[in-house]
C-alpha cells in the first residue's frame, strides 16, 4: 500500500470514526450489540486500497472521497464488518457503494428480529425430489432429497427457510 493510499484512507476512515461517534454521542445512532464501528472501519481500511473499479484503477483514486466515506457509513449503520464478509466494496463510475452479501442479509435479519435462530439456503437441481406443501398461502413443509449426481445438471429452483427460536419455521421458494 502507497503512503499516499494510506493517507487517503485513514483521513476518510478517521472521519466516518468521527462521524459515527457523533452519531451515538447524540443518541441518533444505535449499533448492534457486539458490534465495533472501530474494528469494522480498520478491516476496511485494510481493504479498500486493494479495491479496484472496472477498469482496474485503485477506487480509493477513481470515486470520490464522499462516496467512499458513505459507503463505510452504511457499512457502520447497518452493523457490517467486511472481514466477516458481510458486504463488499464496488465502483459504479466515480461513485463507490457497500453491496450487503449472503451473509450480511443473515447478519440484518437477525439484528432486525432477534427471535431468528437462522436461515437456510438450498438449490434444487434437475432431477432432485421437491415437493412443499401450502397451507392458507404459506409454505408449511418442505421436503427434498438430492442426489450427488444431481449437482451437475441445471438449477431448477432456490430455497430459503427462517428458523425460530420458538421452533417455527418460514419458507420461500424461488
Amino acid at each position: 500500500m502507497s503512503t499516499n493510499a494510506l493517507a487517503v484512507v485513514n483521513e476518510i476512515t478517521t472521519a466516518v470514526s468521527t462521524q459515527v461517534r457523533g452519531y451515538l454521542s447524540k443518541g441518533t445512532l444505535q449499533l448492534p450489540a457486539n458490534y465495533s464501528a472501530e474494528n469494522a472501519l480498520k478491516a476496511a481500511a485494510l481493504l479498500l486500497p486493494e479495491v479496484k473499479n472496472k477498469d482496474g484503477i485503485p477506487v480509493l483514486k477513481s470515486c470520490t472521497a464522499d462516496s467512499i466515506k458513505g459507503a463505510l457509513l452504511s457499512m457502520c449503520v447497518q452493523g457490517l464488518n467486511p472481514n466477516k464478509h458481510q458486504c463488499y466494496f464496488i465502483a459504479y463510475g466515480e461513485h463507490l457503494a457497500l453491496q450487503r452479501s449472503y451473509f450480511g442479509d443473515i447478519d440484518v435479519a437477525k439484528q432486525v428480529d432477534p427471535s431468528i435462530e437462522g436461515i437456510f439456503a438450498s438449490v434444487v437441481f434437475e432431477g432432485d425430489k421437491f415437493e412443499y406443501t401450502i397451507k392458507r398461502g404459506k409454505i408449511v413443509e418442505i421436503n427434498h432429497s438430492q442426489k450427488l449426481e444431481n449437482k451437475n445438471h441445471p438449477i431448477v429452483a432456490a430455497y430459503a427457510t427462517v428458523v425460530y427460536q420458538d421452533g417455527r419455521e418460514i419458507s420461500q421458494v424461488m
